[in-house]
């Protein structure tokens, strides 16, 4: 079956003249948005420095092998580097200019945030969040999610946006893939009312819920008829904490998590294939979690996600790359290291983890 790339491939010669701005060009913007584009980019928002995909693709290539990336990187966002390759030459794309690259790391507040603009013309813009990185801070950051109304990078994808509207006119879409999905719902639901009257259209690419939907203000209601959520069939992260709305459950040729992975979603057109509902599996998961959560009060979660983090840390890993590059080594690490750990930790990381393993058992047993 289809999917991004063949998107392209099929549809690139339609400017948006042709083919009104969709979900698939979201996804797709998305994803590329995994890309280091770093000094290549202006991190600034504005019209006078954005540069075009062309010049984009050809000056990341400069510095970077693409057969290196798809070989040897273990993340599985480096297929966003041939995204960008085949974006490049497409007639879609080919007036469209990046600009506001701005992509920032924070160990001690615990944040990774990236976010870029895209200047689709005539008066479109398109303000994108990236996901969680390969980062291990950047996985944190996530937990703490579970247990904070707002964190570091949520603070950030607002003001973001708030800088991105200021410097463009017209039509705003916000969209992310992941925690980026996230973003883009927190920031464009929080914004100031001149900014949300500009927003058309809301993208959240299998992006969590929040700690408390509540922590997002009276305009969520309001903008809810403009947030589009899409979920892949064994949805995993979509379908996490608590979120108002549909899912619109997208056809995936992966498997269980692999389908996280943009490339695998299914293409018909300018839109996603579907199907009716998350499998079975993916109920499971989000009931076992929604479960776990409710015993655990917040200060539980955050030792919790503190521990496992403390764990992680002592490996030297800084990245998942890292974690899964050696695997045998990082493991016994996480052993060794979790016999250093004082005698209260343990109990309350063995005490959490039975729990889970409780809730999971209940939700198979009462869906039997």
């Amino acid at each position: 079956m289809a999917n991004l790339l063949d998107y392209l491939e099929w549809r690139g010669d339609l400017t948006f003249a042709d083919s009104a701005f969709n979900e698939v060009d979201a996804l797709i913007l998305s994803w590329l948005s995994y890309v280091a584009l770093d000094g290549i980019v202006p991190e600034h928002c504005s019209p006078k420095d954005a540069v075009s995909f062309a010049e984009t693709e050809r000056l990341f290539f400069l510095t970077h092998n693409l057969d290196k990336i798809l070989n040897e990187t273990q993340s599985f966002t480096k297929s966003s580097a041939l995204l960008l390759k085949k974006l490049a030459g497409c007639r879609r794309f080919s007036e469209t200019k990046l600009t506001g690259f701005f992509n920032r790391i924070d160990y001690e507040k615990e944040s990774q945030f990236c976010a870029m603009t895209v200047m689709l013309g005539d008066k479109e813009t398109c303000v994108v969040f990236r996901g969680t990185d390969a980062t291990l801070v950047g996985w944190k950051e996530d937990f703490n999610m579970s247990f904070l109304p707002v964190v570091p990078a949520q603070e950030l994808a607002l003001r973001y946006l708030e800088d991105a509207a200021s410097a463009f006119s017209g039509k705003l879409m916000v969209a992310g893939h992941s925690k980026g999905g996230n973003l883009a719902i927190y920031a464009g639901v929080c914004c100031s009312d001149k900014v949300r009257r500009r927003i058309a259209a809301i993208y959240n690419n299998d992006g969590p819920g929040f700690y408390n939907v509540e922590s997002l203000g009276s305009h969520y209601e309001e903008m809810l008829p403009k947030i589009q959520t899409y979920v892949p069939e064994s949805a995993i992260v979509g379908v996490l904490l608590e979120r108002d709305g549909d899912n619109v459950v997208v056809k995936s040729t992966a498997k269980y998590f692999e389908q996280h992975d943009a490339l695998s979603w299914e293409v018909l057109g300018p839109h996603f294939v579907t199907v009716e509902s998350v499998s079975e599996k993916s109920k499971l998961l989000s009931l076992t979690i929604r479960n776990w959560l409710k015993t655990l009060q917040k200060e539980d979660r955050e030792q919790f996600v503190d521990a496992l983090y403390q764990v992680l840390e002592l490996t030297k890993a800084k990245t998942v790359d890292d974690l899964t590059a050696e695997w045998h080594k990082v493991a016994s690490a996480v052993i060794r290291n979790f016999g250093d750990l004082d005698k209260q930790t343990k109990q309350m990381l063995a005490k959490t983890v039975k729990l889970l393993l409780k809730e999971g058992r209940d939700a198979i047993k009462n869906n039997r």
